[in-house]
């Protein structure tokens, strides 16, 4: 028995449908991989100013709003929080808002103007320097020399909210190194001084001392006198032989020989 055409044809459109969905699938993951923050190239970013460096940290861009009415104010990009704070006209038009960076969505770039949404509201920035702010306006009808060129500093904007942390860390200076501390030297020992050598008076037989001659008459004579020494009692010998010792104080002695 043949199979049903119509049964065949259906196998086929469910082929088809099943083949559309896999491809849909695998764009729309090559879209994310695309938009993950550390894919994001960061050269050639125009640096915003830096906030709070040390408290919360939040880089600012100067921009100019125009959903509605056309203002221009701040832009604060924190980990956390995205920040349009309207500062002209000096009239309030209620363009200012505060919001968390996960309530963002659909966020788009397109050459000059950043696009996202806040609660199914759509916003649109475009960077323009403080000093061009109330000179740069828009039409409908016709786009302004600013938003028919590239516009590195929405770009930026745009980067930053894809890779906050990336932007900050060119922004942010390094920390500074921890300051050096010389330890003290201490001073060199003092030398200390030799002790002194030995020394020796002759007291007897009178007029004796270093290197003299003595001629006597008398057939023997004894030897007298003091030795002194810094590092204690000393040892006097005469002729190898140890004479008599008398200590008079701690470092001298008094001695005296047998009759020679």
């Amino acid at each position: 028995m043949s199979p049903n055409p119509k049964v065949r044809g259906w196998g086929r459109a469910v082929l088809l449908l099943i083949f559309f969905l896999s491809a849909s699938c695998a764009a729309l993951a090559v879209t994310k991989k695309s938009k993950r923050g550390g894919d994001v190239d960061l050269t050639n970013i125009i640096r915003p100013q830096l906030l709070n460096a040390e408290t919360d940290p939040t880089l600012r861009f100067p921009v100019m709003s125009m959903i509605g009415s056309t203002t221009y104010g701040w832009l604060d990009i924190s980990s956390s929080t995205v920040r349009y704070t309207e500062m002209q006209p000096t009239r309030k038009s209620g363009r200012s808002f505060a919001v968390s960076r996960f309530a963002m969505s659909n966020l788009q770039f397109n050459r000059s103007f950043l696009m996202f949404k806040i609660s199914k509201r759509w916003q649109q920035l475009i960077y323009v320097p403080q000093e061009r702010w109330g000179l740069v306006h828009m039409a409908f009808n016709g786009l302004s020399k600013e938003a028919d060129r590239d516009n590195p500093g929405t770009s930026s904007i745009y980067k930053t909210l894809l890779n906050f942390e990336g932007v900050l860390a060119i922004v942010k200076p390094p920390p500074a190194p921890a300051p050096v501390i010389a330890r003290p030297v201490a001073p060199p020992p003092k030398p200390v001084a030799p002790p002194s050598a030995p020394a020796i008076v002759l007291l007897s037989p009178p007029g004796a001392g270093e290197n003299q001659t003595l001629e006597l008459s008398e057939s023997t004579v004894t030897l007298r006198g003091v030795a002194m020494d810094s590092t204690g009692i000393p040892v006097v010998r005469i002729n190898g032989s140890p004479v008599n010792m008398r200590p008079q104080t701690s470092q001298a002695a008094e001695f005296w020989s047998d009759p020679l």
